[in-house]
């Protein structure tokens, strides 16, 4: 091959990436505008899982947080999947669920197993 046919080859690749790399720039732009709705901006509903041992109640407790303050969400889902754990975290999640079904509809989702602290964190639901 000639030293001409290797660098316009060279150069057709550089110029093919740098499209492609300033076209996923637009398309992120398009995509993620913060002065107009996207993806997950309108009405909906929120999801909160529940899964294995209760051994720790942060992470349900700032999801139910996050949407009990989202005036987008209308509704949450709680699904349960879970044979129970500690009685302090499982306690915890039972206030905020509490809190959240005053204000919004909460429908629980059992899966396979939904004991003991599974069943109490779901008792405050608007729907089980």
């Amino acid at each position: 091959m000639s030293a001409k046919k290797i660098v316009l080859i060279v150069v057709g690749c550089c110029f093919g990436l740098m499209v492609l790399f300033i076209g996923s720039f637009l398309l992120a732009g398009l995509v993620f505008r913060g002065d107009q709705q996207g993806f997950g901006d309108g009405p909906g509903v929120g999801l909160v899982e529940v899964r294995g041992m209760i051994t720790d109640s942060r992470e349900p407790i700032r999801q139910l947080r996050h949407f009990l303050k989202a005036d987008q969400v209308k509704a949450v889902v709680l699904r349960v999947d879970s044979p129970g754990g500690v009685v302090g975290p499982s306690q915890e999640i039972y206030e905020e669920v509490r809190k959240l079904a005053a204000k919004k509809k909460v429908v629980v989702s059992m899966g396979s197993l939904a004991a003991s602290g599974g069943y109490y964190i779901a008792a405050p639901a608007t729907l089980i």
